[in-house]
C-alpha cells in the first residue's frame, strides 16, 4: 500500500492499484476507510488480540479480518468505493470475514453484525458479492436503504427504499420497501411500515394490541423504563392517548407499550384493552435506552427513515 496522507485516505483506499499481471479470477484484498461520527469506537485487527480504540474524527482504513465495535456511545461510518455507506450504531460489533476487489473493480463483502447498522446503496450499483450475517438469516442483497436490528427479543430488517433478498429457514425471502422482516422464537414474519419505521414499531405491529388510557382520576399516566415504581420516568401519557401494547408483566400490574422507538412501562389499570396473549416479562424488567449524541446532518440523513428528526424522537436524539 502506498504511504498516503490521513486527509488522503479515503482516495488512496479506494484507489489503490491492481498489478498488471494478474489474471482476470484474480481478487486482491480490499482496505476501506471508516470515520468515527463519535466516541466509543474499537477495531481489533485481523490476527491480533488486543482491541484498540479510535479516537473521535479519526479516519482509519477497514480490512479483511477486522472487527469493529462501538460502546453505548460509538458510531461509526464506513464508505464503500461507489457503493455508499454502511453507518454503525452504539453498542454493535461487525466482523468482516471478506473485503474484496476483483480485477473489475467489484466489491466482495461478506460479515457478521450483531446490534444495529444502517446501509445504504445506490440504487445504479451492485456488489459482486455480499452477505451479511445476522442472527438466524443472512442478507444476501441490499436494499437501497435499510435497517438490521438485533438490539431487541429478535432479529429485524427494515427496508425504507428498494428491495431486500436474506436467506432464512432454507429459504430466500424478498423484503420490499416500507416492509420489516423478523425472527422471534424461530418464528419468520413480515409486516408493513411506517415512517419512521424501526424495530419497536415491528415488534408492535406483530402484537397488534392496542389500548387506550383510561385515567379515572385524570392523571396523566407514567412511561417508565422498568415494570416497577422505581424506574425513571421516560413520559408522561395523557387521557384518551391510544398506544401499542407490546408486552405484561407477570403480575399483570404493567404493560409494555411501543414509546417512540423505545419500549416503556405502563400501570395496566390505566389501560383499556382487550387483546390476550402478550408476551410476559418479570416485574423487575427493565429496557435498554437507546440514545445518540451530538448527531451530525450526515448521520441525521441516514438515520431519519429509522429514527426520525430530533423533534419526533427526544428520547433517541439527546
Amino acid at each position: 500500500m502506498r504511504n498516503c496522507p490521513l486527509v488522503s485516505l479515503i482516495l488512496c483506499l479506494v484507489t489503490l492499484p491492481i498489478p498488471s499481471f494478474v489474471s482476470a479470477q484474480q481478487i486482491n484484498d480490499l482496505a476501506i476507510p471508516l470515520h468515527v461520527m463519535f466516541e466509543g469506537a474499537y477495531i481489533q485487527r485481523t490476527n491480533t488480540s488486543d482491541e484498540l480504540p479510535l479516537q473521535y474524527d479519526a479516519l482509519s482504513p477497514l480490512g479483511q479480518g477486522d472487527r469493529i465495535r462501538t460502546n453505548n456511545t460509538g458510531r461509526i461510518l464506513i464508505e464503500f468505493p461507489n457503493l455508499g455507506q454502511l453507518y454503525i450504531l452504539p453498542n454493535t460489533s461487525l466482523k468482516v470475514i471478506k473485503l474484496q476487489l476483483t480485477q473489475t473493480n467489484s466489491v466482495i463483502f461478506e460479515a457478521t453484525v450483531d446490534g444495529r447498522i444502517i446501509q445504504i446503496t445506490p440504487s445504479n450499483t451492485t456488489f459482486e458479492f455480499y452477505k451479511l450475517h445476522v442472527g438466524d438469516f443472512a442478507l444476501t442483497n441490499p436494499a437501497h436503504h435499510f435497517l438490521i436490528d438485533t438490539s431487541t427479543s429478535m432479529d429485524a430488517v427494515i427496508v425504507s427504499a428498494g428491495t431486500a433478498t436474506l436467506h432464512s429457514q432454507n429459504q430466500d425471502i424478498t423484503i420490499s420497501e416500507n416492509r420489516g422482516f423478523m425472527i422471534d422464537n424461530d418464528q419468520a414474519m413480515t409486516h408493513e411500515m411506517i415512517a419512521p419505521m424501526n424495530a419497536t414499531q415491528l415488534l408492535a405491529r406483530n402484537a397488534n394490541c392496542q389500548g387506550i388510557v383510561e385515567n379515572q382520576k385524570d392523571h396523566e399516566v407514567n412511561v417508565r423504563v422498568g415494570a416497577d415504581n422505581e424506574s425513571d420516568i421516560l413520559s408522561v401519557l395523557s387521557d384518551k392517548t391510544e398506544v401499542n401494547i407490546t408486552g405484561i408483566s407477570q403480575s399483570k400490574n404493567r404493560l409494555q407499550i411501543q414509546f417512540f422507538s423505545h419500549l416503556g412501562w405502563v400501570f395496566a389499570p390505566s389501560i383499556q384493552f382487550t387483546c390476550d396473549k402478550l408476551q410476559s416479562f418479570s416485574d423487575n424488567h427493565r429496557q435498554n435506552i437507546h440514545t445518540i449524541q451530538a448527531v451530525s446532518q450526515t448521520e441525521l440523513a441516514i438515520l431519519a427513515p429509522y429514527y426520525g428528526m430530533p423533534n419526533e424522537d427526544y428520547w433517541f436524539y439527546r
